[in-house]
């Protein structure tokens, strides 16, 4: 249990019901935050996601769909993904930034 308080109508509740926080339904920071279960992917988050009002990986969760940008240790070129798909290539393996994969061939074509 996280230990966070919560709002619920009264209706909802059950004895001990769930907690939104342990179920995954709303981002706690410090407890489901992308910063704290995925620190290795969340050093990669892009200083304009701060610039664009978008704010720092402690406020999405893992599997959220918002694009932000990412910035690649490997080159340091900055692309735009959703943070769901950054998690994918991850567990797949894949390399996801765009120039480091070799789909900059492809980019340069269009």
């Amino acid at each position: 249990m996280c230990g966070a308080e919560f709002e619920r109508v009264i209706n909802e509740m059950t004895k001990d019901g769930p907690c939104p926080y342990c179920e995954n339904k709303k981002v706690l920071a410090g407890y489901n935050g992308l910063k704290t279960t995925r620190p290795d992917i969340a050093k990669e988050w892009g200083i304009e996601n701060y610039l664009l009002g978008i704010g720092g990986p402690e406020g999405y969760k893992y599997n959220s769909t918002k694009r932000v940008y990412w910035k690649c240790p490997k080159c340091n070129t900055r692309y735009n993904m959703p943070i769901d798909d950054r998690i994918i290539k991850d567990k797949r393996g894949h390399e996801p930034c765009w120039k480091c994969s070799g789909r900059m061939i492809n980019i340069l074509k269009f």
